[in-house]
């Protein structure tokens, strides 16, 4: 029987024991799953006797994403722009680590009958996920992928991995807009937008809240937008590791429908 662990710090909240164990029953497979909480300090130690006693793959959550980039001895093409990752592998010759995030997250789009191509998008934020999703958005083929911050000193980082990456522009009716930031009362970013075009999909990061003040602000700008939460992608990120271990299409939808009725 397999072993996997996701690790991370908080850790008790993950779904990825659930998502893994209901994609192994699917196709009559027996794994086993943990959840292990880590320190920065414990991190290497506690990936490295995971290992050590067997273990398969793991998953790898906040805040130790960049921190995987540092110990994998493997690299894939999906971790080398961000130098960042979430799924770690053994491997004969040592430990390789992959990045779903970025093409669960167009997975979970394209499921939603969305393209990327040829659309103006903007991203809120400019946290770590952004870094880990780019390359797969860029990869679509957009028109542009500008970003609202408070801050665009730190655009720079941005601008560097992608020649399509600009600043948030008020004039401009957005067609896709991804919000990675907190959904607080105090976020002054929601409301600096005051257009999008009439065919929008608003996408939250945040799963765990069907309708997030992100998507009702949003929603009041243009009441026909497809709002989204991004518990899709949590599902399709590790239905795409899932298959690079087991070589097999887990079923999904059984999965979108319990947490769409957990998270109601």
């Amino acid at each position: 029987m397999n072993k996997f662990a996701v690790i991370g710090n908080p850790i008790e909240h993950s779904l990825s024991p659930v998502i893994w164990q209901a994609f192994a029953k699917s196709l009559n497979i027996q794994l086993d799953y943990q959840k292990i909480l880590a320190t920065p300090e414990s991190f290497v130690q506690d990936v490295q006797d995971f290992f050590a006693a067997g273990g398969a793959a793991m998953n790898v959550t906040a805040p130790f994403k960049s921190m995987a980039y540092q110990l994998a001895n493997e690299q894939t093409v999906h971790t080398l722009d961000c130098k960042t990752g979430n799924f770690l592998v053994k491997q004969p010759q040592g430990i390789q680590l992959n990045n779903t995030d970025g093409l669960g997250l167009i997975a979970d789009i394209q499921r939603n009958q969305i393209s990327l191509h040829n659309k103006r998008i903007l991203f809120i934020g400019n946290g770590s996920v952004i870094h880990s999703v780019l390359s797969a958005i860029e990869h679509e083929r957009p028109l542009c992928i500008d970003m609202l911050m408070r801050n665009y000193a730190n655009i720079i980082d941005f601008k560097l991995r992608s020649h399509l990456v600009g600043e948030f522009k008020p004039s401009v009716s957005y067609d896709v807009v991804i919000n990675t930031t907190p959904n607080s009362a105090t976020n002054s970013l929601f409301s600096q937008i005051k257009l999008l075009a009439n065919e929008v999909l608003v996408y939250d990061m945040i799963y765990t809240q069907p309708k997030t003040l992100f998507m009702q602000e949003m929603l009041k700008i243009n009441s026909s937008a497809l709002a989204i939460n991004g518990i899709g992608m949590l599902i399709q990120q590790a239905k795409i590791a899932f298959i690079q271990i087991y070589h097999q299409q887990p079923v999904v939808d059984e999965l979108y429908a319990l947490f769409k009725e957990l998270y109601k």
